[in-house]
Formats: structure tokens, C-alpha cells, sequence
């Protein structure tokens, strides 16, 4: 943990004197870019600009966190499979929020030519095979299958529209963004319920 927060803090500084740096050599017009509030496209500040996003971008962050939480916690030689996956998933759903919130995917289909869509189906296969080949997802609680049914299905829902329903269709921008929204508040669940299974297994050993 040590290490993790030396890293932690080393990232930090960097972060911090590359902006000073880009303020120095470019002034405030540039750097102000960076960091600027999230006011919406006008001058006048939009309440609420962008909510959804940051709500999602907060929830895949959380559950990240929760599954980094897991890792730590989790004993090395009993569990090693299941030290794998939590960090695994603290991988993963750390991109997921950096891909919401900066566009990544959407950028990398822009420059390819491959449709984003299709992007985000190779992440859920990639995922899918995480949980079902280190996982042991049939040996968790059925709140937790639950979770990651659902969150499966509304980030599949997602995709489907994204991909295939027209861009100016009636209530198709708020199916979208919608079913994103609770699919991560499921994912959240899921991770809760994995961080409280973890939590809880020690202490039913000294009770038993």
C-alpha cells in the first residue's frame, strides 16, 4: 500500500507541474482548458451540464475503487484466483470511467473507421470471459449473479441503440444514456455485494 500511495503521489506531482509548465509556455488561454468548469456549450452556465455523465463516470469509478478495495482485503494463498479478478476488475471499470468521461472509444473509432459500437461489444466479450474464467460468478451469492445480469443486459440494451436505432429517433438519446446509467449503478451493486461478501467471510470464520 505504501508503494501504491508513493505511485499515487508521484503521478500527482507529475500531473500538477505539466500544467504549471503548459500555463508557463502557453498562458492561461491553453491551460485554462483544463481547467475550466463544466458550464455547457454557452457563456451563460447550464445547471446540471453533463449530470449523466458524471454520474456514470462516478459510479464506474466507485466500482473500481470497491474492487481495488476487494483486492487488498483478500487473503494471497487461498484466494489467489479471486485476487486476480478483483484486480482485474479494478482494470477495467477504471478504463470504462476514463472511456465515459474522455471519449476514448469513440475517438479510436473516429480515427479507425470502426463503428464504436462495435468497440464497446469487444470490452463486454473481454469482460465476459473475466467472469466466467476467474470469476467463479456460479459460486457467488444470487444478489450478486443478479447485479451482473441485469447490468449485462441494460449495457446490451445500450449498445443495440447505439448501434442500430437512428441517431434522431423520439427517446432514443435518453434509452441510451439511461441504460448506461443503470447498468453502472448495477455494476456498482455487483461490486458492493463482492466487497461485503469479502468483508463478511472472515468474520463468520471466527464466529464459526
Amino acid at each position: 500500500m505504501k508503494l501504491l500511495l508513493i505511485v499515487i503521489i508521484a503521478l500527482l506531482v507529475l500531473y500538477s507541474l505539466g500544467l504549471g509548465v503548459i500555463e508557463y509556455k502557453f498562458g492561461q488561454p491553453v491551460v485554462r482548458h483544463f481547467f475550466t468548469d463544466i458550464t455547457g456549450p454557452s457563456h451563460k452556465p447550464v445547471m446540471f451540464y453533463g449530470i449523466n455523465t458524471t454520474l456514470t463516470v462516478f459510479l464506474l469509478w466507485a466500482t473500481s475503487l470497491l474492487f481495488f478495495v476487494s483486492y487488498v482485503i483478500t487473503g494471497k494463498s487461498e484466494y489467489e484466483n479471486d485476487k486476480r479478478f478483483y484486480l482485474s476488475q479494478t482494470i477495467v471499470f477504471a478504463f470504462l470511467g476514463f472511456d465515459d468521461r474522455f471519449l476514448i472509444h469513440e475517438k479510436i473509432g473516429e480515427t479507425t473507421g470502426i463503428n464504436d459500437a462495435l468497440l464497446l461489444l469487444i470490452i463486454g466479450v473481454a469482460e465476459v470471459v473475466l467472469i466466467l474464467w476467474i470469476g467463479r460468478i456460479m459460486a457467488r451469492s444470487r444478489e450478486i449473479q443478479l447485479c451482473l445480469l441485469l447490468s449485462s443486459l441494460l449495457f446490451g440494451l445500450m449498445i443495440f441503440i447505439d448501434g442500430f436505432l437512428p441517431p434522431g429517433m423520439l427517446f432514443r438519446l435518453s434509452a441510451e444514456d439511461l441504460s448506461k446509467t443503470w447498468a453502472c449503478f448495477f455494476l456498482f451493486l455487483y461490486s458492493w455485494n463482492i466487497l461485503m461478501s469479502q468483508i463478511l467471510k472472515p468474520l463468520s470464520a471466527r464466529r464459526g
